[in-house]
């Protein structure tokens, strides 16, 4: 799927059940404006599936209810991975969780990488923010 279409929103999560809020604001926002949805997860390079299977598992489950694919990788920079799956895959909106007081710079990461891309981030209470790509004004040229 090189070079998408930029018709997918993407939900960037962890393997956690609290997620769950996350995925479905990333449906509703796909089925608000006709895209697919899909659910990435960048987990530590050294973990051992086995450890986190439940969760994963329950990740997967959530994610097949609301009919969105999943992606999971594992490395230890899960800011550069969701980037580079975003220009690779078209996303045309990131949904992410609201940072709780730990800065991990994944937010930062995400919109300096991919700066034309909205994110709207979801906090406990379902409350949907989104940061909107700056509009480029072509600066006009000046010839004497």
């Amino acid at each position: 799927m090189s070079g998408g279409t930029n018709k997918t929103v993407l939900v960037c999560v962890t393997a956690q059940p609290e997620c769950e809020r996350l995925i479905r604001a990333g449906r509703e926002l796909a089925d608000k404006t006709g895209r697919s949805l899909e659910v990435l997860s960048v987990q530590p390079a050294e973990l051992d599936p086995a450890e986190r299977a439940s969760d994963l598992e329950c990740l997967y489950m959530l994610s097949k209810s609301v009919h969105a694919g999943v992606m999971i990788y594992y490395n230890d920079e899960p800011a550069i991975v969701a980037a580079a799956h975003i220009k690779r895959h078209g996303i045309s909106h990131i949904v992410t969780g609201m940072p709780d007081g730990i800065n991990t710079g994944f937010l930062d990461h995400i919109h300096l990488l991919a700066p034309d891309i909205p994110i709207s981030m979801v906090a406990k209470d379902s409350t949907v923010y989104t940061i909107s790509p700056a509009v480029r004004v072509k600066k006009a040229s000046m010839s004497r």
